[in-house]
């Protein structure tokens, strides 16, 4: 057994995530039941996974962390119909950061600090690659909203159009376009 897989085993379901998430939980239901899933996407997917003998993704994050909640629950609910269409497992698993200080340090010594961080492995749970955070996509509104605060500006427009970014899906499109860059 890796040390890959023994995180892996003792993560939650996203599902068990949520409910140890407590209130804070709720937009990650949310963002789950409202998931558009770019359906023209799935094949591609599916066909990286049988390629990879199945996919193991791990998420790091937290309940309070606004990109896990805006990025993972349509992840999750994406990887599920790729599951569907592949015939390999495509399995998600998750862990509080605070609770894995060991795979915490290793990620943070290879410059990985930021949180999601989404560890896509193998179906043998060999690491293919980490995608963290969120899209670059939505990187350079946040970009924009920080610039235009320091400048003492009003950042509401910005602020809305990263919210319709990913209300709309576009931004969980550039996520899950990113990740399969990965996983290839």
């Amino acid at each position: 057994m890796t040390e890959l897989s023994s995180y892996f085993e003792d993560a939650l379901t996203f599902e068990a995530f949520v409910e140890a998430s407590g209130n804070r939980g709720r937009s990650f239901q949310r963002n789950y039941r409202d998931a558009a899933i770019p359906e023209d996407m799935v094949e591609t997917f599916a066909a990286a996974a049988e390629k990879n003998g199945g996919l193991r993704i791990l998420v790091m994050s937290e309940a309070w962390c606004p990109d896990a909640a805006a990025n993972i629950p349509p992840l999750v609910r994406f990887m599920e119909a790729v599951e569907k269409a592949a015939g390999v497992p495509v399995e998600t698993r998750h862990c509080f950061r605070s609770q894995v200080p060991e795979l915490e340090a290793m990620l943070r010594g290879r410059g990985i600090d930021r949180i999601p961080a989404v560890i896509l492995a193998d179906g043998e749970y060999r690491e293919i690659g980490v995608w963290q955070e969120r899209p670059a996509a939505a990187q350079q509104i946040v970009d924009r909203i920080k610039a235009l605060r320091e400048a003492g500006n009003d950042s509401a427009a910005e602020a809305r159009e990263l919210r319709e970014g990913y209300n709309s899906g576009r931004l969980i499109r550039s996520t899950l376009e990113e990740i399969l860059d990965i996983v290839g």
